[in-house]
């Protein structure tokens, strides 16, 4: 009888080792799965290929109006633009926005916490925007941040773009004249 509990303990931390073998196995595999590059219009200065692709993904998501009176993405070179932003900025800010990016990218990562087994950038447009929502709800708050961020960044990159004011109906900012000042005597 002794034996055959010990027998059946056994089987019982083998069967248990070699499903976490496996699961972390598979977890690293997913989390392996390479990202779907975007195209830069022009060479990356502060973003890595990776980050770069992560941020066009994000914004199509984001800017999906389906509207073919309001410029696209592509057409506003967000990804360039906040490509170059960054390059004025502190490497340090950089380097911390690539963890974040690389965080919604990575489908290990995705796999444990949401249940995603495809990295961000292989997602259709609607399945990113459905990810983007749930991190924007999420209770995990290092989550709701990254979304806030990234949102903030693309979207102020998008409607900074005078391209855009006109498909909105927006004139532009109002034109100033400031008096001129007579030098002091």
């Amino acid at each position: 009888m002794l034996q055959s509990r010990r027998h059946f303990i056994r089987l019982g931390l083998a069967g248990t080792a070699i499903f976490a073998l496996g699961s972390v196995g598979a977890l690293v595999g997913i989390g392996l799965q390479s990202t779907r590059l975007a195209t830069p219009k022009r060479s990356l200065q502060a973003l890595s290929p990776q980050g770069y692709s992560v941020i066009v993904a994000a914004a199509e998501a984001l800017l999906d109006f389906g509207d073919p009176g309001v410029p696209s993405v592509d057409e506003i070179d967000v990804g360039g633009q906040i490509d170059t932003y960054l390059a004025s900025i502190h490497p340090a800010v950089v380097a911390e926005l690539e963890t974040a990016l690389f965080l919604l990218e990575n489908a290990g990562v995705a796999a444990l916490l949401e249940g995603r087994t495809q990295p961000f950038t292989a997602l259709s447009v609607e399945e990113r925007a459905t990810v983007l929502a749930s991190w924007a709800e999420a209770r995990m708050g290092l989550y709701r941040k990254i979304f806030r961020g990234l949102q903030l960044l693309v979207c102020g990159v998008y409607w900074a773009d005078t391209r855009t004011h006109l498909a909105v109906g927006y004139p532009g900012p109002p034109a100033i004249s400031l008096p001129t000042l007579e030098p002091a005597p």
